[in-house]
């Protein structure tokens, strides 16, 4: 799937004079400085390239494939001059377009709010197999809901020094590894990581283009905020507030009046049932008022957005 890059990495020139006396080979992939004038990312190939390898803990591995891939990808989005366009990253954190609800990536690479590219990573090079499978249990039935005509997604393991890129395609939990494996233990390798990475840039670029438009909340899904939060089934929502001084025992009264005056209603959003008190499973004392709300109403006063979804159930 990956080529030599039809241009060379752009390092300063007393660096590049080092590296090709010791690794004269190097020649083929990088260039002097002066001959390409990328200043900006020619500072960060050499960031990364002269960086040694340390390994032992997960956050600074996590650091290491920062300086190699998304350091550069975001140089790259700032002065792509055919179709900028920006990313954004998560660590140990879910994505709501892919990912399951209680599983973390270690990385997760976001775009028009899908995730086009993730990792994981051990510290020992003996659990590169783990760190693969990783990259598909982790994952949740994507699909065009928010990926449109996307039809993989590219990803990689690293296991200690050991970086793996592969590529999950949609439908399929199984990852797929995409060429050899390739070393951060030594600057030819981390190069190699570079220029790769690069190419991934350009597929991201491209998948972006077939991204939807619009995204609408997919099932199962919650929207929270401070105090209260919407669960998307199908069919309904659930809303969930907790009482707190704010939400007094008229409130709930008045709320249940007006849930009970529109449930007839053929244009309204209203309760399925009478709201009722829930305690909470997490917290002892936290009490929540709940109501599951179905969306009654002509076929063509539908939402046409997420925007409009959202708003007609807060």
């Amino acid at each position: 799937m990956f080529h030599p890059l039809s241009a060379k990495l752009p390092v300063i020139d007393s660096f590049y004079n080092g590296l090709v006396a010791h690794n004269d080979a190097l020649r083929e992939t990088i260039e002097p400085l002066s001959h390409s004038g990328a200043d900006v990312l020619a500072a960060l190939i050499v960031a990364a390239v002269h960086a040694e390898f340390e390994g032992g803990d997960e956050s600074v591995i996590a650091g290491q494939v920062d300086t190699l891939l998304y350091r550069i990808w975001q140089c790259m989005c700032k002065f792509d001059m055919d179709r900028p366009f920006t990313l954004s990253r998560k660590r140990h954190r879910a994505d709501e377009s892919a990912t399951l609800k209680r599983k973390r990536p270690d990385l997760c690479v976001i775009t028009s709010r899908a995730m086009l590219f993730k990792g994981e990573e051990k510290t020992s090079h003996a659990d590169l197999r783990t760190a693969i499978e990783e990259l598909g249990t982790k994952m949740s039935n994507w699909g065009a809901n928010f990926h449109g005509k996307v039809e993989y997604l590219l990803c990689y393991a690293c296991a200690g020094p050991i970086f793996q890129f592969c590529v999950l395609p949609r439908g399929n939990k199984v990852p797929i590894r995409l060429g050899s494996e390739m070393s951060m233990d030594t600057q030819a390798g981390r190069l190699h990581i570079i220029a790769v990475g690069i190419q991934v840039y350009q597929v991201i670029k491209a998948q972006r283009a077939h991204l939807r438009s619009d995204h609408y909340f997919p099932l199962g899904w919650t929207d929270r905020t401070s105090f209260s939060s919407i669960e998307f089934l199908d069919g309904y929502v659930q809303k969930r507030i907790q009482y707190t001084p704010a939400w007094p025992k008229w409130r709930r009264r008045f709320m249940t009046q007006v849930y009970t005056a529109c449930k007839d209603s053929a244009h309204l959003i209203h309760a399925m049932a009478s709201p009722k008190d829930s305690p909470s499973a997490e917290t002892e004392g936290v009490v929540y008022y709940v109501v599951d709300l179905e969306p009654l109403g002509v076929p063509q006063q539908r939402p046409k957005s997420q925007a409009e979804l959202k708003s007609l159930t807060q």
